[in-house]
């Protein structure tokens, strides 16, 4: 039965410690999209400064918060205004969409190998579909091979966070799961991303959560719970780090020093 009342939770395990590490994984997966989005810049032909980028990556976050694709529109627009051509925008953001969701399947199916190896089976397919067909869609831009490997490494760090967030939420509020059971909502991520007409995903992403949940014997409600209190950690970040960022001038300028 899902529910929420179904997951058991023990609020004597919630400490500080725990919110500490996962604000540093919240910060960490901010630096990891802006590292993403200066590699991106050059698979587009421009260069990005390590500032622009970072803001970037917390401002196209924020906007997710939006009805619509914040994160791609943000990117679009900074990477015009470098100087990239926009059919070598859309190659790029298309290209690293499908690069992020191919090694997040790959590892999701991974996590089902166990429980669901038919399932596991048809991840591992559509993710490997998923990844190659990114990257050939990146490589028609005549980019190095290096930038290439660099990106599937960002994408591969990007979900290992994301991995452990969850698992880090599960110890802070004593759920069980193991590691493969966790590695199994890899893929809720990157496949709320593709909803963009969501704001951030909301609900798309837990309602994921809980189906691959469900498959992996982490179980539907503790799952969607994990998903749940993680998005709440990241936006508490979010929102102040937002806020900072225009606060203290902060344009969507690749001039940006």
């Amino acid at each position: 039965r899902f529910g929420f009342r179904s997951a058991e939770l023990d609020s004597g395990s919630f400490v500080p410690s725990w919110l500490i590490l996962l604000t540093m994984l919240a910060l960490f997966t901010l630096f990891t999209i802006a590292a993403e989005f200066r590699i991106l810049a050059r698979i587009a032909g421009v260069a990005i400064s390590k500032r622009t980028a970072f803001g970037v990556s917390v401002i196209g976050t924020a906007a997710n918060l939006l009805p619509v694709p914040g994160s791609a529109i943000t990117r679009f627009i900074v990477l015009q205004r470098a100087g990239a051509a926009k059919a070598a925008i859309t190659a790029a953001l298309l290209g690293a969409a499908l690069a992020w969701l191919g090694v997040a399947g790959l590892i999701a199916g991974a996590g089902l190998a166990g429980s669901s190896p038919l399932v596991a089976a048809a991840f591992v397919a559509g993710a490997s579909a998923s990844l190659g067909g990114g990257l050939a869609i990146l490589r028609q831009l005549d980019c190095f091979t290096r930038d290439l490997l660099l990106l599937v490494a960002t994408e591969l760090t990007l979900t290992l966070i994301g991995i452990a967030r969850f698992l880090t939420v599960a110890a802070m509020l004593a759920l069980p799961g193991t590691l493969q059971e966790t590695a199994a909502l890899a893929a809720a991520g990157p496949a709320s991303a593709a909803v963009g007409f969501v704001p951030a995903g909301l609900g798309v992403r837990e309602s994921l959560a809980a189906a691959l949940g469900a498959l992996s014997g982490l179980g539907a409600a503790e799952a969607a719970v994990i998903a749940v209190v993680d998005r709440a950690i990241g936006l508490g970040i979010l929102v102040p780090a937002a806020a900072v960022t225009v606060g203290i001038g902060f344009r969507l300028d690749p001039k940006n020093k």
